[in-house]
């Protein structure tokens, strides 16, 4: 049915506070995004003559009374106490499953949404995929990563072109070793590519350098020794020096720093 949004209410002794910092970000997104697909039905019970109590959807209510909806649809459950009301709220949200990052990204493929389509074309060029659920690293394989905020904080931030880089470099450096698509990999490379764009990088003495270090060891030895200075800058001016050592001789070397040198010290 449809129901007026005056005549609903909410009953405090079983519904959740939503003054809460959590619950006004909720209203406002509902707010901000309004569209019906997007609005399910709220389920409500009729109690006495006092008009609709809320059992499940209080934050689509309230938003609704922000964006000056009048009605808006509902399940309608009969003759509810208050306490079968409760218990009818306990069920709905206690058996909820919540959606992934993953399983979201995937759908917004299909969606066409346009950050998740790029980020998807980026992945198919470097040989990397984005599961449809978490994996742990023991069943993962080695080409998928579960590091999405970092790729997509990476394209963002540094551009395909460097993201394409560091996913190429770390899939050739470790082809047959899952888990090492990291989220810190992932940071530190396309940051690495994007200082460095104007110089030629050798792609095989980065995979030399890669092999014989830890980048978890790079961020630890980068918490210690970065005195005050960027980690990652300063991670990034380790991997710099190692990659110039290792050069051979006559090829151009990139630019020294002053972080290059506290990271050789």
């Amino acid at each position: 049915m449809w129901v007026p949004v005056s005549e609903l209410h909410i009953d405090s002794h079983y519904q959740r506070n939503v003054s809460t910092k959590r619950g006004q970000a909720v209203i406002k997104d509902i707010v901000a995004n309004f569209q019906w697909p997007l609005f399910q039905p709220i389920t409500i019970t009729q109690r006495d003559e006092s008009g609709y109590w809320v059992i499940d959807g209080q934050h689509r209510m309230l938003a609704a009374q922000q964006v000056n909806i009048r009605e808006i649809p509902a399940v309608l459950l009969e003759n509810l106490t208050q306490a079968q009301q409760a218990r009818a709220f306990a069920g709905i949200n206690g058996k909820r499953v919540s959606v992934n990052a993953y399983a979201i990204h995937h759908a917004m493929i299909a969606a066409e949404d346009q950050i998740s389509v790029r980020l998807a074309s980026i992945c198919a060029k470097s040989d990397v995929s984005i599961p449809r659920y978490p994996k742990m690293v023991a069943v993962a394989k080695p080409n998928e990563t579960m590091a999405i905020a970092a790729l997509k904080t990476a394209m963002k931030v540094h551009g395909d072109d460097a993201l394409i880089w560091a996913l190429r470099l770390i899939r050739a450096t470790y082809p047959d070793e899952p888990g090492m698509i990291t989220a810190y990999a992932v940071k530190i490379l396309s940051r690495f590519y994007s200082i460095h764009a104007d110089y030629p990088i050798s792609d095989a003495v980065m995979q030399e350098v890669l092999l014989d270090l830890d980048l978890d060891r790079v961020r630890d030895d980068a918490a210690e020794s970065a005195n005050g200075s960027d980690r990652v800058t300063w991670a990034i001016a380790r991997l710099a020096q190692l990659y110039n050592g290792a050069l051979p001789a006559g090829k151009q070397k990139l630019p020294a720093t002053s972080l290059a040198e506290k990271a050789q010290d």
